[in-house]
């Protein structure tokens, strides 16, 4: 999987042999990553699916922790659903991927350490 600002800016590969068609995309299965501590900070949420529910729809979600929107936590987020719960997510469009630019976890509501891919891109072999 890989996002792209331009040029690409994020690439996470897996290990996809035996998996089903969502299953791949999970921290048991991923190889790569640009976030150095993806294996070892909790997750709450790595998934296709991500977290839906009446007030927002957050998939292809790679999440550590809910602690309060202002400082809610993670890698990667497709945001589906405008407006959401949280104001982090209200100032995107639908379907917005945003993204860690750093090496590690961030906290959704800090904008100096997040971006929205203009793509996202999968890719099999």
């Amino acid at each position: 999987l890989s996002l792209y600002k331009k040029t690409e800016v994020v690439r996470l590969v897996f290990n996809a042999k035996g998996s089903t068609k969502t299953n791949w995309f999970s921290r048991d299965r991923l190889l790569t990553s640009p976030w150095t501590d993806i294996h070892s900070q909790p997750v709450n949420y790595f998934s296709i699916n991500g977290h839906t529910w009446n007030f927002a729809r957050r998939s292809f979600f790679i999440n550590s922790e809910y602690s309060g929107c202002p400082t809610d936590s993670g890698w990667m987020v497709l945001v589906e659903l405008i407006p959401g719960a949280c104001t982090w997510e209200n100032h995107l469009q639908h379907f917005s991927v945003l993204y860690s630019t750093t090496n590690s976890r961030v906290q959704w509501s800090n904008k100096d350490a997040t971006s929205v891919a203009d793509i996202m891109a999968i890719y099999t072999r």
